[in-house]
């Protein structure tokens, strides 16, 4: 039998404990992304105590948020902006309606950019826009074709209802 000393023991012991650590981090990150939470996953809480709310995500480890509302939570955007980096947050990208984007683009866009978003999408088509792929994608394509505005990106998403 091969007899370790105590002091050999610990350092093989803490290294192992340093590379499962380690692991475990590269498990649940392993592009080294940021990981961002859509707020309207948490939209009752959120309704209830915005500050609490925000906090509870930073504290579980979120970085970067969407947010879920089409109203800035009844804030103005560069307040919901301020609000939200308090926390320690970043504010990724939000999506508007079809009928905010077709009668307000461009208010779409200062709100988005006052608010710090990057990213900017059209939450989904309303009824007669989707009638057929080749409608959505004309109708959906007017906004997107504003592709790059100054520093905001119009993107398409897609949800059913």
């Amino acid at each position: 039998m091969n007899a370790i000393s105590r002091r050999q023991f610990l350092q093989e012991a803490g290294l192992g404990l340093a590379a499962g650590a380690f692991e475990a981090q590269l498990l649940a990150n392993p592009y080294n992304l940021p990981i961002g939470l859509q707020l309207y996953t948490v939209r009752d809480h959120l309704d209830k105590d915005l500050e609490g709310t925000l906090a509870r995500v930073a504290e579980i480890g979120y970085r970067e948020v969407e947010i879920g509302s089409f109203n800035f939570y009844g804030r103005k955007p560069a307040e919901l902006r301020r609000i939200i980096a308090s926390h320690g947050l970043k504010v990724f990208s939000m999506h508007f309606t079809e009928p905010q984007l077709q009668s307000g683009l461009a208010r779409c866009i200062a709100q988005a950019k006052e608010c710090g978003l990057s990213y900017l999408g059209l939450a989904s088509l309303e009824g007669k826009s989707r009638a057929s792929l080749e409608s959505a994608s004309r109708r959906s394509g007017r906004a997107a074709g504003f592709s790059i505005t100054g520093t905001i990106s119009i993107t398409r998403r897609w949800m059913a209802r």
